[in-house]
Formats: structure tokens, C-alpha cells, sequence
């Protein structure tokens, strides 16, 4: 489907199927779209509402968009006694003994995203 006839599609009020979803976000990704077009698929949309299809299509083709870095191993692997262990001891830093530290609530997620096996 072209994407003039996938706008008719919803602009009539018609729902996209997963594939065509998909197909669709991979079309608003695309740097030869032109801003109009793009602006006016999103906008019957928008007024149409998106269904669970849609949806997971959407979803289907961001996945397969992402990138995926290579990220090399680490030469230490931590264990999950020592990772334990550092949250446990920067919880217990981050204000009993003096000023608590702002910083303890995105540092917790980066460790635990850090000694993910």
C-alpha cells in the first residue's frame, strides 16, 4: 500500500494491520519523506486512535530499527554477592552519616544495569 492510499485508509476511519504498521513507521523513519506527508499520517492517527495491532506494529519495527552497539566484555565480571554488596554500601552513604546525596537514585539502576549477567 502506498503511503497516499494508507492515509485514505485512515482517514476513513480504517485500521492499519500489524504489517502495515510496521511498514508505516519504517516510511516515518525514512529521511526522503516529505514533513507534510509525515505530519498528516500522524495526525489521522492521532484522530483515529491506535489499535493494539498498530501498536505492536510499531513496536515490531522500532525493535528492528534500534541499534544494537557492540559492547565489549568487561575483564572482571561481578558476581551477584558483590553487587549486593556495592548497592547495599551506597544506600548506606547516602545520608546517615551527613548530607544525602542526590545522586543515589540514577546511580542504583547503572550498577544493577551494569552487573547484569
Amino acid at each position: 500500500m502506498s503511503l497516499r492510499d494508507t492515509l485514505e485508509h485512515l482517514l476513513s476511519g480504517k485500521s492499519l494491520t500489524e504489517a502495515e504498521a510496521s511498514e508505516l513507521l519504517r516510511a516515518l523513519t525514512s529521511a526522503e519523506l516529505p514533513p507534510p506527508m509525515a505530519g498528516a499520517l500522524l495526525a489521522s492517527l492521532r484522530a483515529k486512535g491506535v489499535t493494539a495491532d498498530e501498536l505492536r506494529g510499531f513496536a515490531r519495527a522500532m525493535r528492528s530499527l534500534a541499534r544494537q552497539p557492540a559492547i565489549p566484555q568487561a575483564p572482571h565480571a561481578i558476581d551477584s554477592t558483590e553487587a549486593a554488596t556495592m548497592i547495599c554500601c551506597h544506600w548506606a552513604n547516602s545520608g546517615l552519616n551527613g548530607p544525602i546525596r542526590t545522586d543515589t537514585v540514577s546511580d542504583t539502576p547503572a550498577i544493577l544495569v551494569a552487573t547484569a549477567k
